[in-house]
């Protein structure tokens, strides 16, 4: 819905989305990956969940909501030396 709003114009479309996603998910902690693969899911929900707000938060903000969404990811001394952001970047492309 966002990248039809994004790419239709629909900014007032594109801002109700936006806001529904922070309703929904910018408090989310710890996603449960312990239940993933459930063998129902083609899509992993949580990395599903985090690709919404990718697209929604400015990158600072989303690698301090991503650390704790999925603190139990590690990350490589290499891929995290610089700082969540640059990771984050990386990821966006």
């Amino acid at each position: 819905m966002l990248d039809y709003a994004r790419v239709a114009g629909n900014s007032e479309f594109g801002k109700l989305v936006e806001s529904r996603a922070r309703d929904y998910y910018l408090k989310d902690r710890a996603c449960p990956l312990a239940y993933e693969p459930s063998g129902e899911d083609f899509l992993s929900p949580c990395l599903a969940e985090a690709d919404a707000m990718r697209r929604v938060l400015p990158q600072a903000e989303f690698a301090a909501w991503f650390a704790a969404f999925l603190p139990r990811v590690i990350w490589s001394q290499r891929a995290w030396r610089t700082s969540p952001t640059a990771s984050c970047i990386t990821w966006r492309v």
